[in-house]
């Protein structure tokens, strides 16, 4: 499986990605909160839609992109 990240904005508190999960459509959204250090998937990608489990899975590689600072763009391959 492969998740695609893309920054859409940065406040003064958070960070506001773009999501996919095998394609670069980009549909979803996933948020990090800086103050309370919580991701959050407010709005899943079409192929995560139907599943908490593959909305979790987004989640957890999200550290991956807050591990290497928030870069304009990142993939995330597992399995």
């Amino acid at each position: 499986m492969r998740w695609y990240f893309r920054l859409l904005e940065q406040g003064a508190t958070f960070y506001l990605y773009a999501y996919s999960r095998e394609s670069k459509d980009f549909d979803g959204r996933i948020r990090y909160d800086t103050e309370t250090e919580t991701i959050s998937v407010t709005i899943p990608c079409a192929a995560d839609r139907d599943s908490e489990w593959l909305q979790e899975k987004a989640r957890n590689h999200f550290w991956k992109v807050i591990r290497d600072g928030f870069p304009q763009e990142r993939s995330v391959c597992c399995g």
